[in-house]
């Protein structure tokens, strides 16, 4: 396919490798490609200044000052690094990239493109006709349909919180596409960085970027974003297009937790975010990076495509290339950085990252590939011999697939601290919301093979499997994990052989359901019981009193106190009667494990609460509940209140939450009410 080859090299600046171009094959690109409609004229500038601005760059004699009447103008967040070179007076010198994107101001009347991407993205019937749907539609298509400025420059503001006079730069002139790059130097003080100055500029009320500087060492994360923390459906052209400009955007599972574990964990790293996707989707990658995930540049692919089609191809052709010159020029500012790199199976980040690894030795601590199961054509994208080849030569200690990123925690805390043994009970804040985080239900990292094999057999139904599942149970209750689904598999068979029930393997399964509560593991497990079992219903009282029953019914309890947290209650009850300590007697560590989760929900809650109020809820006095504040939390302690870091969880911010549901999704019920009335 030369021309199509010819085309897509013209469109994204990049070659299609034969793998892009099988995988595009596989899932329709080129089809839809070909039918999406064509830009309109995108420059206002003559021939001579088109010519001018591609012969004569950032000294473009024939430049244009942008106005707020006349232009649109992005400067994005950056970044400042040291320079080697300080200046005379012994000042640290700083360095950073500024870039900044000029569009002719207006809006286009483009209903009518509006309306083909709705009815392409509508095909379902959830999304075509819904009126905000559209106009959420038309404001992401704007940024694609505005004239860009070439040879445009544009003054720019730069000041702190400190009372010093704003710094004054001249951003441009812009080249061919209407972005502009200018690397100034910047005098400061202290060269461990931390400090973040506002970039503004006089009459452009929409400016308003971070350039944050950045020391020479410590951590740094370089991350991808489609598909790796934001749900875009890269292997599908349709599902790109629905995520892209029609739907509000959702984090990938559990990657907001991660993200601010992360940024904890690592001291406050430097943030990269490097996508495929077009600059003209900067707006709105940034309000969602902001309002979900810690600060940082993101640096997206510069584009000279004439289609929408183009669109599509900017997600899915020459991402590998793209992404190693960006990963190239972020490791020349930062070399002495440690960095981690997180990425997914849906593009070329395994083999982008394993080059960078091999370009630049030492640089990259760790690699972590999500890899999607819910996608489209991900066979082949997930498979271990795709991985083993990408990642030939470098040792399985640097990189790690993962589904949910739950499975990542102790690995990361071998690769930041690897001389440190952490215990599972008292572990850092990282450990708290780790064991809090989302996890796949039928999954769990510590199931040998042998049980695995096993639940993923018939032979979960075989009654001789019961031994080997009791004996599973009790290496859970010694090691401090808990594996629902071999549970469930277990009590399964109970209920179809009640002969072999073991009552103390039972109350086992339950106490240690408790431990990973708000899970609703507790309640799948109760569920699996004899009726005659069950403590409620309206005929309790004629329910026979065994000592299984006893101990179900005091653990169900436990369990209702804990899910209306009422954490004060349940200690006091468990500490009410002797019997709750046989219960829990086999289950090693119960109590910190509960207090874990309670401190999982309480940091999920609050910003500050009251000393005295954790104290009973995580039934700790004194000292030894300002040493797990501190240590296991890592929340800070000031007289008596405690403060608690912003996360994800617990930090006000808007959102729309919404459902749409097409009139054709009702049409079997108005046919029927039509056809045989009441």
């Amino acid at each position: 396919m030369p021309n199509m080859s010819s085309a897509l090299m013209a469109s994204t600046g990049f070659a299609e490798s034969p793998v892009e171009q099988d995988s595009r094959l596989e899932a329709g690109f080129p089809a839809i490609e070909s039918g999406l409609p064509t830009r309109p004229l995108l420059t206002d500038l003559s021939v001579v200044g088109k010519i001018t601005s591609l012969l004569f760059g950032s000294k473009n004699p024939f430049r244009t000052r942008s106005t707020p009447e006349r232009n649109r103008v992005w400067v994005l967040d950056n970044t400042a690094v040291v320079s080697s070179n300080p200046t005379a007076g012994g000042l640290q010198q700083w360095q950073a990239e500024f870039i900044s994107c000029h569009f002719v101001q207006g809006r286009k009347d483009i209903t009518e493109v509006v309306s083909y991407f709705a009815d392409l993205i509508g095909i379902d019937g959830q999304a075509g006709s819904d009126a905000e749907v559209r106009d959420r539609i038309e404001t992401r298509l704007q940024p694609f349909v505005h004239q860009i400025a070439p040879a445009h420059t544009i003054e720019v503001s730069l000041s702190s919180d400190t009372g010093k006079s704003p710094l004054k730069r001249i951003l441009g002139p812009t080249n061919s596409n209407g972005i502009s790059s200018n690397i100034f130097s910047i005098e400061g003080n202290d060269a461990s960085g931390g400090e973040t100055l506002r970039v503004t500029s006089p009459g452009f009320d929409n400016i308003s970027a971070n350039l944050r500087f950045v020391g020479a060492e410590g951590w740094a994360v370089l991350s991808d974003i489609d598909d790796t923390i934001k749900i875009t459906g890269t292997t599908d052209p349709t599902w790109v297009l629905r995520s892209t400009l029609a739907d509000i955007p959702e984090p990938c599972e559990g990657m907001p937790e991660f993200f601010q574990m992360l940024n904890q964990k690592l001291s406050n790293p430097a943030w990269f975010y490097v996508s495929a996707s077009p600059y003209n989707l900067y707006p709105f990658l940034r309000e969602f990076v902001l309002s979900t995930y810690p600060q940082g540049d993101i640096a997206l692919r510069e584009s000279s495509w004439m289609s929408f089609g183009g669109l599509l191809q900017s997600f899915t052709v020459g991402v590998q290339e793209y992404k190693v010159g960006r990963g190239t020029k972020i490791q020349s500012w930062l070399p002495k950085r440690k960095f981690i790199c997180i990425g997914d199976s849906t593009q070329a980040d395994p083999e982008s990252y394993a080059e960078l690894y091999n370009k630049h030795p030492g640089w990259i601590k760790a690699i972590y590939i999500r890899t999607p199961t819910d996608l489209p054509h991900m066979k082949q994208k997930n498979s271990p011999e795709r991985f083993a080849k990408a990642f030939k030569g470098i040792p399985t200690s640097i990189w790690k697939t993962f589904v949910v990123p739950s499975e990542l925690v102790d690995h990361l805390n071998s690769v930041v601290d690897p001389t440190r043994i952490i215990p599972y009970h008292t572990s850092s804040f990282v450990r708290v919301f780790a064991f809090t985080m989302p996890q796949a239900f039928d999954r769990c990292k510590e199931r040998p093979q042998h049980i695995d094999d096993i639940l993923r057999g018939l032979n979960r139904y075989n009654p001789e499997t019961t031994t080997t599942f009791q004996e599973y149970v009790s290496q859970q209750c010694e090691d401090k994990f808990f594996d629902a689904y071999a549970c469930l598999a277990l009590l399964k068979l109970y209920q179809f052989n009640p002969h072999l029930l073991h009552p103390e393997t039972v109350t086992n399964i339950l106490v240690k359901a408790l431990t990973v509560f708000p899970s609703p593991a507790f309640s799948l497990c109760l569920a699996l019981f004899p009726a005659s079992s069950i403590p409620y219903g309206s005929d309790i009282a004629s329910i026979p009193t065994t000592e299984l029953t006893e101990s179900i019914q005091k653990l169900t309890k436990l369990n209702t106190l804990l899910e209306s947290a009422q954490y004060d209650a349940f200690w006091s009850t468990l500490e009410s009667d002797d019997i709750y300590a046989d219960l829990y007697a086999d289950v090693a560590g119960f109590e910190d494990l509960v207090r874990i989760r309670i401190a999982g929900e309480v940091g999920k809650t609050f910003r500050e609460i009251d000393l005295s109020v954790l104290s009973g809820w995580l039934n700790l006095r004194s000292d030894a509940l300002v040493k797990f504040c501190q240590t296991a939390c890592g929340w800070r302690v000031s007289g008596e209140k405690v403060e608690i870091p912003a996360n994800a969880e617990n930090e006000a911010k808007s959102e729309i939450k919404g459902e749409r549901v097409g009139v054709e999704m009702f049409g079997r019920v108005f046919r029927r009410g039509y056809e045989d009335p009441a």
